[in-house]
């Protein structure tokens, strides 16, 4: 085996080769069902209050719009590092005999 893929395997996070969809999805999903509440709340409140639920509803809306950035730029990172694994790949066992 090639030094790179010794180098290339300990470069590598778990982002790299995994990205946990699933668990992203399901934040996104918790987050918008939380700030929808706010949205949905027709209790009396004073101007305090609406202020305050305001200020939640859009930091969890920020919240969501994050997540969604981060797993659009894992996704083009993880795609990116399997093309590059694919073609780096074929030169680290070749010289080997099997």
């Amino acid at each position: 085996m090639k030094p790179q893929f010794y180098a290339t395997f300990w470069q590598l996070t778990l982002y790299d080769i995994f990205i946990p969809t699933d668990q992203y999805n399901t934040e996104i999903s918790r987050l918008t069902t939380q700030a929808r509440s706010f949205d949905n709340d027709r209790t009396p409140q004073t101007s305090s209050m609406i202020t305050k639920r305001k200020k939640d509803r859009e930091r969890l809306y920020g919240a969501v719009n994050r997540l969604k950035s981060d797993l659009a730029r894992q996704e083009v990172n993880h795609e990116a590092v399997r093309v590059w694994l694919k073609r780096e790949g074929q030169h680290w066992f070749q010289d080997c005999k099997w």
